[in-house]
């Protein structure tokens, strides 16, 4: 019998990296198989070029380890407030996220990361 319910695969707080920032991520299954991200109490500064990566690292600790695995470019981020959710590529599975990364693209920095357990 097939659940109708999302079911939490992992989830880990933001930790500061190149910049600061707070809030948790969650990686979800949903019922059709299909994984989605949802980043709650984001708190970042309000500014454009922020965007969202997805990493098999496990715990990033710089900027150069975070693209020294080839990050999952996802999208730009929808607010630097709140909650948001995000459908994630079809066909991805959870080992390709192990971690969440916003990546300041004007410095070309990684500004926080969440490992995701």
């Amino acid at each position: 019998m097939q659940s109708t319910r999302a079911r939490v695969l992992g989830r880990g707080g933001f930790y500061w990296m190149d910049g600061k920032g707070t809030g948790e991520a969650l990686l979800y299954r949903l019922p059709t198989g299909r994984l989605a991200l949802r980043l709650e109490d984001l708190r970042i500064p309000p500014t454009a070029g922020m965007f969202l990566w997805l990493s098999e690292a496990r715990r990033p600790k710089t900027s150069k380890e975070a693209i020294g695995t080839p990050p999952l470019r996802l999208r730009e981020v929808k607010s630097t407030l709140g909650d948001q959710n995000y459908l994630l590529p079809r066909g991805l599975g959870p080992d390709a996220v192990r971690s969440v990364i916003i990546w300041y693209r004007p410095t070309r920095t990684a500004y926080i990361a969440a490992a995701l357990h």
